[in-house]
């Protein structure tokens, strides 16, 4: 119980954090308390003495601090449990809706049906991925000067590889050479499988041989989508080297990725430099051909209009 006599301070008090604000010629007497924390709550103890008479007076200081909040997360074969609590004795607490934020602090939504502050997330799902906020107040502010008391944790994602959205469908070669087809991939673990079957024979593992090798890098970042909003993610670049000839002009294949969770797929066509050079010949060809036919009907209808009006000259000068 700390405790004041008259202007005096007991001495076994911090001076550097109570002070005595007043005197006896205004018959004042305060004490300040500096960087109240709560170990200064409990009774406080005034002594004084008037007209030869020794007075007490006890002064009971209550602390109202903003609530500690934490999080429990539990994680279950499927599904992850964030679970918001907030402990303190200045109640009561009101739990605000949880802030989803990607890794790198972008906003993506408010989850509003989280029952009793808990939040249950599928682990297969990516757009579950990211930084959870869980947000309480009690109506006091903290020293920053901030409502909300907030606690956060990273949850990652546990599922199959997600192509991401910038991923070419086609590509070129030539009927007799390389083609080489680079897909990125949004992953939560390492990839452990890699097969670009045609689509036409992709039950026949026989023919999956064009694959000839992958390469995987660490080093891109590409957008996703996550609930409405694009995020940008780490990814992974899987290189495929197609070497059998093509004996068609073009061909479907269907790129299969796979991490210890399961599997994606991307159906991409590779064309033919030939047949892309021709479509460009056909085309010039074409607007070649469109051309002459727009000038020769313009020249007729030219030649039309000249000899009607020659005629109409001549049948002018016979009358």
């Amino acid at each position: 119980m700390p405790y004041a006599q008259g202007t005096l301070l007991n001495s076994k008090l911090n001076l550097s954090k109570y002070y005595i604000m007043g005197s006896y010629k205004n018959r004042t007497c305060n004490l300040m308390i500096k960087n109240f924390v709560a170990n200064d709550e409990g009774k406080y103890h005034c002594q004084y003495v008037e007209n030869d008479t020794t007075i007490s007076r006890f002064y009971k200081v209550h602390i109202q601090t903003p609530p500690d909040v934490s999080i429990k997360t539990t994680h279950l074969e499927n599904v992850t449990y964030l679970e918001c609590h907030a402990t303190g004795s200045s109640g009561p607490y009101t739990s605000k809706n949880w802030e989803h934020k990607s890794v790198s602090g972008k906003h993506i939504r408010y989850i509003e049906d989280a029952k009793d502050g808990t939040l249950v997330l599928q682990k297969d799902n990516y757009q579950n991925s990211g930084i959870f906020i869980c947000r309480v107040n009690n109506g006091i502010i903290d020293i920053s000067g901030e409502h909300d008391q907030k606690k956060k944790v990273l949850v990652h994602y546990e599922g199959p590889p997600v192509f991401v959205l910038n991923n070419s469908k086609t590509w070129l070669g030539q009927c007799h050479g390389e083609v080489i087809v680079t897909l990125k991939v949004f992953t939560s673990s390492y990839i452990t499988s890699e097969l670009i079957p045609k689509l036409e024979e992709e039950n026949d593992k026989s023919q999956s041989s064009e694959v000839i090798g992958s390469l995987m890098n660490l080093t891109c970042r590409e957008h996703l989508v996550f609930y409405n909003v694009s995020v940008k993610v780490p990814c992974i670049e899987v290189t495929f080297n197609l070497t059998k000839s093509m004996k068609d002009d073009s061909r479907n294949y269907s790129a299969k990725v796979c991490n210890k969770f399961g599997c994606d797929f991307f159906d991409v066509i590779v064309i033919s430099t030939e047949l892309m050079e021709n479509r460009q010949q056909f085309l010039w060809w074409s607007v070649t051909v469109v051309m002459v036919i727009l000038a020769v009907t313009c020249c007729g209808l030219v030649f039309v209009v000249v000899r009607k009006r020659e005629k109409r000259k001549q049948c002018h000068n016979i009358r």
